[in-house]
């Protein structure tokens, strides 16, 4: 009888504790417009809200200009337009 007891006083503070552990809303970004012309090469302007309080955090941006067709993609520093490119597991 103490064994139930116990094992039913465990699962108690357990299901408590599970359902007591909260995590903060994620915010989703919501696009509200898009300014400027879309073609090749111009800039564009994307509008909304929930993008954060700086914005999404650019690491790597390449159009591949810099690339030659059929040859590997450049890596290291001057690879991309902003950051770099860098080798994976050996493989460039």
């Amino acid at each position: 009888m103490k064994n139930k007891l116990l094992l039913f006083v465990v699962f108690a503070v357990l299901v408590l504790f599970v359902t007591g552990i909260q995590t903060p809303a994620q915010a989703e970004p919501a696009i509200t417009g898009v300014s400027g012309t879309l073609e090749q090469g111009s800039a564009i302007t994307i509008s909304g809200s929930g993008f954060g309080v700086a914005g999404p955090n650019i690491i790597v941006f390449d159009d591949f200009e810099k690339g030659t067709l059929g040859q590997p993609i450049m890596t290291g520093a001057g690879s991309a337009q902003v950051g770099e490119w860098t080798t994976i597991l050996g493989v460039n």
